[in-house]
């Protein structure tokens, strides 16, 4: 272990861990990686220039997200469910020459959306955008397998139901090896409604593969489209 290795936070650790090992089973993109300075950078362009009530997106998300999105694979990304923007900062933050990229988020909720606009205008992330729009009708916005990466986090009366449905439809739009991923699969009231969820992504005939990371108290599952 190398003396910078050896200095590292320990979550910064882990996260290389995980990202090098999903990458090893081709889960994630070759070049795939975080970048500690850069996502130490980034975060602290956030700090009193976002407003965000409350997240369940915690330290190690957080990582997990911005790491995701670093293969110059990943130009377009759609988050459903983008509430204040939290999510959203972290998948647009990691991008690789985001200049160049583009990412949107979709929420009913009009005081949030607002919130969130705001947000990325004081950040200054002009690659990203939100719509007050219901993730269904968001499909309408973007041609056939033009999507990278979509993130789906949409919760409705207390319910993950819409998951599947949200998968099935947004299928046609995701480009070839795209990457879904999917929150809070490991919270115990959702498991009904992640059964069904599961049972799409595990079909080998439009996923290649599927994996759930308990990384946190929500977890996250990624999977990756034939």
């Amino acid at each position: 272990m190398t003396k910078t290795q050896t200095n590292l936070p320990a979550i910064d650790k882990k996260m290389k861990q995980i990202i090098n090992k999903l990458v090893q089973h081709n889960v994630l993109f070759a070049d795939t990686h975080f970048d500690n300075e850069k996502f130490g950078t980034f975060k602290k362009s956030l700090v009193g220039n976002i407003n965000v009530p409350s997240t369940t997106i915690s330290p190690i998300m957080e990582r997990m997200l911005f790491a995701t999105s670093s293969s110059r694979m990943i130009k377009n990304v759609v988050v459903l469910g983008s509430y204040y923007g939290y999510a959203l900062f972290w998948l647009a933050g990691g991008l690789n020459n985001p200049e160049n990229k583009k990412v949107v988020g979709f929420d009913i909720n009009k005081d949030a959306c607002l919130s969130a606009v705001q947000n990325i205008k004081n950040v200054g992330l002009d690659w990203a955008e939100i719509k007050t729009e219901d993730a269904f009708s968001g499909i309408n916005h973007f041609k056939d397998s033009s999507i990278d990466l979509i993130l789906i986090d949409v919760e409705k009366n207390g319910s993950k139901a819409d998951y599947p449905l949200l998968i099935d439809a947004w299928y046609e739009k995701l480009a070839p090896g795209a990457l879904v991923l999917a929150h809070d699969p490991v919270i115990e009231k959702f498991s009904e409604d992640f059964k069904h969820y599961f049972q799409r992504v595990q079909d080998e005939n439009r996923f290649s593969t599927s994996v759930t990371l308990p990384i946190d108290e929500c977890g996250l599952c990624i999977s990756k489209k034939i």
